[in-house]
């Protein structure tokens, strides 16, 4: 279960990544599509927030809340690399 201070980490490593970038959103399952993930598509992240293990990602007039519970996790990719999750085929 990722804790506090995992989630601290995760949201400097996005923010460092990806911060002032535009992403590409896209859903891989019916709970992402469900919550409008595709919202975020040609955003731009502003910034990132921790608060405990919630984790606050700021989009152009968007906020993305995300809560890891027991198993989740954030992968960054470079553009044009391959998705290498296991959990999610690219595309």
């Amino acid at each position: 279960m990722a804790e506090g201070d995992t989630i601290l980490r995760a949201g400097r490593r996005i923010e460092a990544g990806i911060g002032g970038e535009e992403v590409r959103g896209r859903a891989g399952n019916g709970r992402g599509r469900a919550a409008g993930v595709e919202r975020l598509d040609g955003r731009r992240l502003v910034r990132v927030e921790s608060h405990g293990k919630h984790l606050l990602l700021h989009f152009d007039e968007l906020v993305l809340h995300s809560h890891l519970g027991m198993s989740g996790s954030w992968h960054l990719y470079r553009r044009g690399t391959r998705w290498r999750s296991r959990l999610l085929p690219p595309g």
